[in-house]
This record gives C-alpha cells, structure tokens and sequence, in this order.
C-alpha cells in the first residue's frame, strides 16, 4: 500500500477512550454504549494542519502549513465523529481538543474511502493529511507525496447531496479565494 498514516501522538487513543464513549452519550445524536450499538472505534490518526489567510499569497503556500494536533475518526456502525487531539508543550499526555459531529464526519468518511479507492496502488507512497483553512472555512484530505492531491470535504455550509471530489485545482482555488477575502469592501 502506498498510503501511509503516521503513529500519531503517544496517548491519542487514551484519551478518546477516556472522553468520547461520555460525550457520544449525551445530545439528540446519543449512541448508547447498552443497547446492541456497534462498538466503537477510531481511525488511525490524520495529522491535522493549518493554514493562516496571511500565508496564502501564492500556490507555494501549502509549504506554510503548521501541524496543530491529530484528527480521528470515530465510527460503530458508521462514521460518528471526529475526535481531535493535541499535544501540549512539555506534556507526556495527549488530550481531546474537540469532537465534531455533523456532516463534515461522513464527508471526511467519503474522501479517505476516494483516497484509498484511488491511490492505494499508485506507485509513488502518499502520507495522509487533513489541511484546515479556517479563514476561507476550507477543509481537504491532503495526500502529501512527490505530488500533492487535495480531496476537499467540506467548503462552507455542505450542499447536499453533494459528491466529495479530489480537487486538481485546489491551490490555485485557494489562493483566489484568499485575495477575494482580503480585498476591502466597496464603499457607497
């Protein structure tokens, strides 16, 4: 296979174990651990990355991308979460940062299952990424290898039904959307 996953952050998986069956628990979307419910499972850590507007000048601004802590998916019968944990400075153990439910966990769900489909056989080896752009409200899985593949899951508010799609122009997309976003507004 030529899709690697990192190890991710020593303690990543404790502490969802420790967090997420509690938090599934409780809400209008509540999985119940009693009651015949698949088990519940993570991915393999995605190293998460962001990127600022400030940084997004030219298409080379991938190369100023930060790691800011690992995305896991949390599935039973089905994708249920997103679980991010961070690593503090000096600290042994990981922590759960936030859980995200919603649409952006069965998009995420959808572009690792196109980026396997896809690229599990290419021959060149890929390292699987998340790249966040809060400012534009742009997240992709990111395949990072000689070349580097962008499969965008979420951008703005979702539209239903609709596909996720590896992106041959993300960059250049980007970069317009970042010097749409800075230029000031028209004044009457």
């Amino acid at each position: 296979m030529t899709i690697t996953k990192l190890a991710g952050p020593a303690g990543g998986t404790a502490a969802i174990s420790r967090s997420v069956p509690f938090l599934l628990s409780r809400g209008p979307l509540a999985v119940s651990p009693m009651g015949g419910a698949a088990p519940i499972e993570t991915s393999q850590p995605l190293q998460l990355f962001v990127v600022k507007l400030s940084d997004i000048t030219d298409e080379g601004f991938i190369k100023k991308a930060v790691p800011v802590g690992w995305r896991y998916l949390i599935v039973g019968q089905g994708p249920l979460a997103v679980a991010d944990v961070k690593e503090a400075a000096g600290v042994q153990q990981a922590s759960l940062s936030s859980l995200i439910r919603g649409p952006l966990v069965e998009r995420l769900s959808q572009a690792a299952e196109l980026a396997e489909q896809k690229y599990s056989d290419d021959p060149n080896s890929f390292e699987v990424r998340i790249l966040e752009i809060p400012s534009l409200y742009i997240t992709a899985l990111w395949l990072h290898g000689p070349r580097d593949i962008f499969i965008p899951f979420l951008e703005g508010a979702p539209q239903e039904g609709a596909a996720v799609a590896e992106d041959p122009s993300f960059l250049s997309r980007v970069v317009a959307k970042a010097t749409e976003k800075r230029r000031p507004l028209a004044t009457p």
